[in-house]
């Protein structure tokens, strides 16, 4: 059992192999930034989204769990503002 490198991973390179590692998961790379407190936090909560979601037939449950936890992930980053330029303002009329 020893001879499989994925039974000897730490849970910090489990959560680094989704940001294009061997779990490479663009829906799921933000668990990168995440702590190991955080990352195990959203997966314990995802689980019982997914069994929540099953029983009540509400899969947006499942959605609005990880939009949270993918804009935890992310506030880290700031160069994805765009409010202030450079922008152009149109000659035309835009149709």
């Amino acid at each position: 059992m020893t001879d499989n490198p994925i039974a000897n991973e730490t849970f910090a390179q489990f959560r680094k192999s989704f940001f294009y590692g061997s779990r490479s998961n663009l829906n799921f790379k933000f668990i990168e930034h995440l702590s190991d407190e955080q990352a195990d936090e959203f997966l314990q909560a995802l689980f019982r989204e997914i069994a929540g979601a099953y029983d009540e037939g509400k899969p947006e449950r499942i959605y609005e769990h990880v939009l949270k936890w993918q804009t935890a992930g992310y506030q880290h980053q700031k160069n994805f503002d765009y409010s202030d330029g450079p922008f152009a303002v149109p000659t035309r009329p835009v149709k």
